[in-house]
Order: C-alpha cells, then structure tokens, then sequence
C-alpha cells in the first residue's frame, strides 16, 4: 500500500492518529510534500498535525533506511538509557511495519535551521555553527563506546555509499552514470591527489559512535515550545528537533562533521552558474571569501563540538583531518549530484570539484587553525 494524499486520512483514522471531528468540522488539510520520500502533511487546526513518511522506492535497500529510523526512534523514546535525546528527535507515533509507513508529530511553526529569521538567533550564522556544534557532540558524546551494544544492533556499520564507489567503476558505471558525469570522474582521475583520497577514503573509517548519515542545517527544525492554550511561550528560548534519521548507522564520527563543513560552503557553490568562466580573476577571489568562510563556521563549530567531547591533541587532529576529507567527499558527491542526466560537463561542477582540490592541497594549514579552538568573539 502507497500512501497519497487520497488515502492518508482513511489510514490514520483506521490507526486512531487523526480525530474524525477535524474531518466533520473542515478542519483538516492534507498535503503531498514528497521529496526523497512520500511525505504528506497532515494538518489539524484543533488537534495534534502529522507527517507521514514512507520510502519513493519499495526496494529492501530502502526499506530497511526507514525501519533503522523508526527502530531507533522507538528506542530513545522507550529505554531510559537514551532518554537525554528524546528532546531533540521527533514524536514517534506509529510504525506500520508491513507497509514500511512512519507516522510522526509535525510542528506546525517549526523552520529549518539554514531558514530561520536573526529574530530568532542573533548573529545568525555564528549561531548555526555554534548550534550544529553543540547538537552533534551531544549525539556522538551519548553513544561513545556503545558500537557493540545489542540495543544497536540492528544498525549498519558500513561505509556510506558515496563517491568512493564512482571511483571503483564496474560495468554498471556506464548505465548510472550521465554522460557529463563521465565526463567528471575523467576530470578527477586526472588529478591523481584527489582520485586517491577517494579511492582510499573507506580506509580511514572508524566505527566509534553513532551517527546521523545525513547531517545538515536543513535536517534541523527551529520552533517555539506552545503552552496549553497552543500559543508559543515568546519568551523561551527556540526548542530544535533533529529529522530525517533514514542514513543512521554506528560509524566515524568524522563522517557526520564533514557533511557540516560541505554544508557551509555547499549553498555558495550551487548558486554560482554552470557556465562560469573559470579563468575570471574573480574565480580567485571567491575561493578565498570561500575558504575564510569555511575556517570561521568550522572554527565556531569545532569550538562548541569539542565543548562535549574529551580529546586528546592528537585525536583531534586526526578527527578533523578525517572530516576535512570527507567535506571533500561530499563536495565532489554534490558535484556528481549537479550533473544528473546532463550531457556535458558544466564549469560548475569543475569548479566545486577545482574547489575541493584546493582543500586538500590546504589541509593543513585548515587543521592548524581550528585548532587554536579561537572564535572571534563570546557566544
């Protein structure tokens, strides 16, 4: 059974999730927000909204991403152990395991955190960092030392698969692959330091802790906690929730704090045009605001990650030097990404994957300066 906005009603009220009074009443609205899942939102004006969730794509490769999400939400809901992150996941509020149909609480007020208005973060952008800083340590501080516990055991602990397997190429390659990302894993093949940091990226894995998968601003929602009467206490400060929890495996830590670092940088590239010059003067100069960007969100970030998480001097450095490289993974991903069914090879994507080059050949002078753990000012 697939879930549309037809039959979603029938199925929550079968499930006793929607109040047959909304319906009755005309207070309920029903909207197909699909992106790489089904997602339809369930509005009731005089009751609790929805969000139902259920995967585009019914193979077990998928299938099994959305049980991983509901199993781990059952589970910091309903064992003490991991009751300190039951504040910032969703409300998990069925689970159809035949049907593989996830049913959660939708805040009606909530904004994404890369969305969110300085009316409700002074400073915005220093604040994400320092946010996502603190929001990841306290995930990764939690599960520290628990990969073998058989309460997880139902997670992966693979490599992600990412660009790693573009550069393994089987037979396959030729069918999934668009001819402008040919085109591109050419271009990298030809830049021997680059093509060998991804060829050899699952080396450095480390199974240490529990991990996001998919870690990003967008996947943080902002709100205000409402009070009985369902008005926002105005004078508290913004409560978070962290979604989408399908990429949830026991892995490096790295993996999770790369995405954020390509996360800082990623809306910048992507609004550059796919045929700019790339021989402008101007090419340069926007590297440089790139890379200054990119060391005062790291630095702000690193600084409040580091605020719950105990490592020594040399940890740390091989902890950012693992996320640097996978930044670097994610940039080019997000390259390949630009390239979906395009025919040739844009001077965009050359220029994210120019980019990530420019990272790895500065990579230690980035690993110096975070560091020195310094922000530019209190937060």
């Amino acid at each position: 059974m697939l879930v549309n906005i037809i039959n979603t009603a029938p199925i929550l009220l079968e499930k006793k999730l929607l109040d047959p009074k909304s319906i009755v009443n005309g207070d309920l609205e029903i909207y197909d927000i699909s992106s790489k899942n089904r997602n339809i939102k369930v509005i009731q004006k005089n009751g609790v909204s929805l969000l139902v969730k259920q995967p585009l794509e019914t193979t077990a490769y998928f299938s099994e991403h959305i049980k991983n999400e509901a199993r781990f939400y059952s589970l910091i809901k309903t064992d003490p152990t991991f009751s300190s992150l039951r504040d910032i996941l969703p409300n998990v509020l069925d689970f159809d395991k035949k049907n593989n149909i996830l049913v959660t609480q939708f805040i009606d007020d909530a904004k994404s955190l890369d969305r969110i208005s300085s009316k409700l973060l002074k400073g915005q952008i220093s604040q994400q960092a320092a946010i996502m800083g603190k929001l990841i340590s306290k995930i990764h501080h939690s599960f520290y030392g628990l990969t073998e516990n058989p309460k997880l055991s139902f997670l992966p602990k693979t490599f992600p698969q990412t660009t790693v397997h573009i550069m393994r190429p089987g037979p396959s390659i030729f069918v999934e692959l668009s001819p402008g990302s040919m085109s591109l894993l050419k271009f990298i093949q030809e830049n021997p330091d680059l093509a060998n940091l991804l060829e050899n990226l699952d080396k450095d894995w480390k199974v240490q802790t529990l991990i996001h998968g998919d870690m990003k601003k967008n996947n943080v929602l902002v709100y205000r906690e409402k009070n009985n009467h369902g008005k926002n206490h105005t004078q508290n400060k913004p409560a978070m929730k962290i979604i989408d929890w399908e990429y949830i495996s026991l892995g490096d830590p790295a993996w999770d704090i790369g995405a954020i670092f390509h996360d800082f940088l990623i809306y910048s590239l992507y609004y550059l045009p796919d045929n700019i010059k790339l021989d402008s003067p101007r090419l340069d100069a926007y590297t440089e605001r790139l890379m200054k960007k990119l060391r005062m969100e790291s630095r702000t970030f690193w600084y409040f990650y580091l605020k719950n998480v105990n490592l020594s001097k040399m940890e740390e450095e091989e902890l950012l030097k693992r996320s640097l490289k996978y930044c670097i993974a994610h940039l080019v991903q997000s390259a390949f990404n630009s390239l979906d069914n395009s025919s040739t090879l844009s001077n965009k994507a050359i220029y994210i994957t120019q980019f990530s080059i420019h990272i790895l050949k500065n990579m230690d002078d980035i690993v110096s300066a975070l560091l020195k753990k310094r922000i530019s000012k209190k937060q």
